[in-house]
């Protein structure tokens, strides 16, 4: 099993923790205090839950399953830009809650998952990943 970047016989590149660590460092700067001042503790303990839900399921389902399950068939690139899609593509769902403004997030989903994907074979992703998918939120 060999060391950092190294999962079996499969070499990923450091560049890949640049998103991980980018969405942590970023979180705190795009988040909206004076708005979360005003709806209250138990509002913002309920969306801190909610999203950290979201992280884990969306990270069992992409990052485990369906990686996991490409993996086995292809080539880790192509098993991560296949995942990265798939995951995209589930953020489609969300044209029925916020509209139009879905494509774009789907579109965002496919670029921010393909290192992740690839993440998963680093160091940093053999810890669970919805820590920094919740953090992106």
């Amino acid at each position: 099993m060999g060391g950092p970047g190294v999962v079996g016989d499969r070499r990923t590149r450091r560049w890949v923790w640049i998103v991980p660590v980018s969405m942590i460092a970023l979180s705190p700067a795009i988040t909206d205090y004076q708005r979360l001042g005003e709806v209250g503790t138990s509002l913002v303990l309920a969306l801190f839950v909610g999203t950290l839900l979201t992280g884990i399921s969306e990270e069992l389902m992409f990052r485990g399953i369906a990686l996991k399950s490409l993996r086995d068939r292809a080539r880790e690139g192509w098993a991560a830009q296949w995942t990265a899609v798939l995951f995209g593509s589930l953020h489609l769902v969300n044209v029925l809650v916020i509209g139009a403004d879905a494509i774009i997030q789907a579109a965002m989903a496919i670029p921010v998952g393909f290192p992740l994907c690839l993440g998963r074979a680093t160091r940093l992703g053999r810890n669970p990943g919805p820590d920094r998918h919740a953090l992106a939120g």
